[in-house]
């Protein structure tokens, strides 16, 4: 359960911290009216798909390289 817990985490602070800092820099480029909005939406919706992409890369890494630091008795 520990090791789930562990992944979930590296997960979703790789999907958040790559999924805003490319949204970041979608945001300068953003359209100057609305008729512009769904072709705004979709490039934060890839940003999205990137970090998450980035966040399984991270939690594949982990699961890969998890040491179970619990003490055996």
């Amino acid at each position: 359960m520990e090791k789930f817990k562990v992944i979930l985490y590296r997960f979703v602070r790789g999907f958040v911290a790559s999924a805003v800092s490319a949204m970041i820099l979608v945001i300068p480029n953003s359209t100057t009216s609305w008729q512009d909005f769904q072709t705004w939406t979709t490039a934060l919706a890839i940003a999205g798909m990137f970090g998450g992409m980035t966040g399984a890369l991270l939690a594949l890494d982990k699961f890969f390289r998890f040491e179970d630091k619990t003490p055996q008795n």
